[in-house]
Formats: structure tokens, C-alpha cells, sequence
């Protein structure tokens, strides 16, 4: 566990920060703003810029991942799934209450088992990456830097150079939706840790750095949009928005490396950023259960089109920040009911005896 000292309060701010991008992402997808956006210049670009400036998200979330969890331990996976199976449940029962025609036994059976049922695909992913963290961690521990650097420059190049160069997924890694994918970023993380090997990279650089990659995806997003469409060289529409893309991976790292950099000392600071970046995975689980995506989400956000650009971008954010607010504030309870059960001790306290008793 790590010490208050210790702590990283800034990669704390990015958890929020990467978790508002990925609501932003289904507010302007799932939503149907981005769709109602089709054929309206100016508006149709602003909007595929603000996917591009948060496309990276989940790039971002996997980074911390490795750079904070030197020693995972099963008894947390186990309160993860917990957390899941938690809101599955409830929200099912919800909706079984007051719209139970939405309702069926693969639905209840799905919520039962959230990770084989693929109903949030960064859970199952990171489910399956979890297991083969004992694995995994071999690299770190008994590589050397050079052995280590070679093998992500290598990853980097055919998980993300060679599969843009081939105009799809080369690699079969569906794009990033996966454990592989989680998993590079994860050693990626844990390198950055490990060596610290980017400390010339300033705020201001690892924010012209980001501007750079979230620009040039913008960019060629359009203009590929605009002029590849309808060509033989069409498979490259879109290419740069994926999340093994080249510009997409490059956005992701600067933004940790900027986040990395922050400092807060404040003790008020310190306490209000943990309790809201400690809520940042319920609003994913939250607001992506695929019944309020699609009785409460999909296609509902599409009428705002019709606003000027400014007020369309401000309506857009603030039902993004909205979103997770609301998912934040419910999270606060199962916190307090979680806390009171002491789940977390109790885990941890099995997971232990369970060791010794293997060990022994």
C-alpha cells in the first residue's frame, strides 16, 4: 500500500481527468451528437476535435496502471469485481422495477457475471492482464533496461507503427480493446517507474507534446474523412483514431507525463482529489451498464446539435461533467456500505491466510 508521502496525487488527478474524457467519448458517441454532426461544417470538426483531444483516455488509465501497481494483490481484483457485481446487480434490479419489459434472463445473467460477459470490455480485459501479472512482472524484476527497452520498443513498433502502416489491426488486438494491448501499456507504465527514463520531458513539453499528437489525429481524421472516403486508400479513414494508434499512444504518454509532474501539497487538495479520483472507475461501470446506455444514453443528446459551436461545446462538457458527478456521488454510498462491511480488510486478511497456507 503506499504511504501518504508516496502517493501520486497528480496520476490521482489524471484518473479523473482520463475518466471524464471516457464519459465525454460516449457522450459525443453512444449520445448521438457526433452522428447529428454529419454534413455540418464546422460543427462536425469541433466535435471530431474534442474526440481526438480525448481519445486517449483509456491509454492513460492502463499507464497508471503499471506505474502504481508494483505489487497487485488478488484479494483487490476480487473487491474490483465486487464493485462491478454490485452495480450490475443493482442497476438490473432497477430497471426489473420500473421498466421490467427491459429485463431478461440474459440480462440477469450477465449482470451476475460481469467479467465472461464482456458487458465492459476494459474489465475483462484488465481481468484477464490480472491473472498474468505474475508473469508479467518478470520483466521488470529480471530484465535489464537495455532487455526491457528493447522489448517495448518492439511491442511499440508492431503493436502500434506496423498496424497503422497496414491501415487496420495487423496485430489482432482488435484495435487496443484488449488484454495484450492493456498489457504493453501496463509494462510501459511500470518502465516509466522503474527508470524514470523521460525526466527531460517538462509540463510545457509534454503539453506541446500533446497538442501535437491530438492535431495531427484531427487532422488526418478529417482530411482523410473529406478526401480518402469512397477510394481504394479508404481503410486508412480512422486509422489514427484507434487506441493502438501511433498519435493516440503519443497523446496518452504526454498527458501522463504531464500529470506525473504535478504536485499537490495541500492537505484539502491531497483529500479532495483522492475521493474523486477514488470514485473514477464506478462512473465507468456506472453510466456504460448496457441498460442505461441504451434506455438512457443512446442517441438522447443529439437534439443539442442545433446550438451554436461555442454553446454546443459548453452543453457537451457540461453533461460530460454532469454524468460523473452523478456517478460520483452514488459511488460515495457504496463507499460508506463497502467501508462498513469492511470488505476490504476482509479480503485481505483471506488473501493472506490463504498464502500461508500454501506456502506452508
Amino acid at each position: 500500500m503506499k504511504t501518504e508521502s508516496s502517493r501520486n496525487y497528480g496520476l490521482d488527478l489524471l484518473r479523473t481527468a482520463a475518466m471524464l474524457m471516457v464519459v465525454l467519448l460516449h457522450v459525443l458517441g453512444q449520445g448521438g451528437i457526433l452522428n447529428a454532426s454529419v454534413g455540418m461544417r464546422g460543427k462536425n470538426e469541433v466535435l471530431w476535435l474534442l474526440e481526438s483531444a480525448a481519445y486517449c483516455a483509456v491509454n492513460c488509465y492502463a499507464l497508471i496502471s503499471g506505474y502504481v501497481n508494483s505489487k497487485p494483490k488478488y484479494s483487490s481484483l476480487v473487491l474490483l469485481w465486487l464493485q462491478v457485481a454490485f452495480y450490475t446487480l443493482l442497476i438490473t434490479a432497477g430497471f426489473a422495477v420500473f421498466c421490467p419489459e427491459s429485463v431478461g434472463v440474459i440480462t440477469v445473467v450477465k449482470s451476475i457475471f460481469p467479467v465472461t460477459s464482456n458487458s465492459y470490455w476494459y474489465f475483462s480485459s484488465y481481468f484477464c492482464l490480472f491473472l498474468f501479472l505474475p508473469i508479467l512482472s518478470i520483466v521488470p524484476e529480471h530484465f535489464t533496461k537495455k532487455q526491457y527497452g528493447t522489448v517495448l520498443a518492439l511491442m511499440t513498433v508492431f503493436f502500434s507503427v506496423v498496424s497503422l502502416m497496414a491501415g487496420g489491426d495487423a496485430m489482432d488486438l482488435n484495435t487496443g480493446y484488449s488484454a495484450i494491448w492493456l498489457a504493453y501499456l501496463y509494462l510501459l507504465g511500470a518502465y516509466i517507474k522503474k527508470y524514470e527514463p523521460f525526466e527531460s520531458i517538462t509540463p510545457i513539453k509534454a503539453i506541446i507534446g500533446y497538442l501535437i499528437c491530438v492535431l495531427v489525429t484531427w487532422g488526418f481524421t478529417v482530411f482523410a474523412d473529406t478526401v480518402l472516403l469512397g477510394t481504394p486508400l479508404q481503410i486508412y479513414c480512422g486509422v489514427l483514431l484507434t487506441y493502438t494508434s501511433p498519435t493516440i499512444l503519443g497523446a496518452g504518454f504526454f498527458m501522463f507525463m504531464l500529470f506525473k509532474r504535478i504536485n499537490i501539497s495541500s492537505k484539502a487538495g491531497k483529500i479532495t482529489v483522492g475521493l474523486i479520483s477514488s470514485t473514477s472507475f464506478s462512473v465507468y461501470v456506472i453510466h456504460s451498464h448496457p441498460l442505461i446506455t441504451e434506455h438512457m444514453l443512446n442517441g438522447r443528446f443529439a437534439f443539442i446539435i442545433d446550438q451554436p459551436i461555442p454553446l454546443l461545446v459548453l452543453i457537451t462538457l457540461g453533461i460530460t461533467v454532469g454524468i460523473y458527478a452523478v456517478c460520483s456521488i452514488i459511488d460515495v454510498v457504496r463507499q460508506v456500505i463497502f467501508s462498513a462491511l469492511k470488505l476490504k480488510n476482509r479480503l485481505l486478511s483471506l488473501e493472506s491466510k490463504l498464502i500461508k497456507k500454501i506456502e506452508g
